[in-house]
């Protein structure tokens, strides 16, 4: 359960339990980044966010604690939301291959190859078939990432990744996907 106060303008702390964040949620805020991937264009504007997660937050020797803090009710209403600016839909998915822009599925090798449905070790939540988009480039999100502090790696880092080794431009259209969202919206 998220916890904020102060109507508009508060603090998120996002607790993530979800089957995803035991696994990856200690070491990255990929919880975070795909929930601000969903509302950033709404009203919100991000002031800050812990580059490393959790697995950062104890390593460093931070506090941690089970106290939950009490949390006055707040009248919080949803505001309109356009996604066409921050979603590709299934047309938009097929005029880009079309256009033979640039794809780039952020899975596990297992399942861009179509071996796996999901991740090891989760249920399937609705994949129907194996495999990635044709063209697709195969570039797993957790690359991005520095396995012993979950922290981004360095500019030149992802350039190397993204750039280098994968061919990509700076200004190419680039539509990442995943299964659900949650990989992706970390690239």
């Amino acid at each position: 359960m998220p916890l904020f106060a102060g109507g508009r303008h508060f603090c998120l702390i996002l607790p993530d339990r979800s089957s995803i964040g035991q696994r990856f949620g200690r070491r990255t805020c990929q919880k975070m980044l795909a929930m601000l991937d969903r509302d950033r264009f709404s009203q919100h504007s991000l002031k800050d966010l812990e580059d490393g997660g959790r697995l950062k937050w104890e390593k460093e020797g931070r506090p941690l604690t089970r106290v939950v803090p009490p949390v006055a009710a707040t009248d919080y209403p949803a505001v309109p939301r356009n996604d066409r600016r921050i979603r590709a839909f299934r047309d938009d998915v097929l005029q880009h291959i079309r256009d033979k822009k640039p794809l780039v599925d952020v899975r596990s090798p297992e399942e861009y190859r179509g071996e796996r449905l999901h991740m090891e070790g989760y249920p399937n939540e609705g994949a129907l078939r194996g495999g990635h988009i044709p063209g697709a480039l195969g570039i797993p999100w957790g690359r991005a990432v520095n396995p012993e502090t979950g922290t981004f790696k360095s500019a030149d880092e992802l350039r190397s990744i993204y750039i280098e080794k994968n061919r990509l431009k700076r200004d190419d259209d680039v539509i990442v996907y995943c299964r659900i969202g949650e990989r992706s919206s970390h690239t």
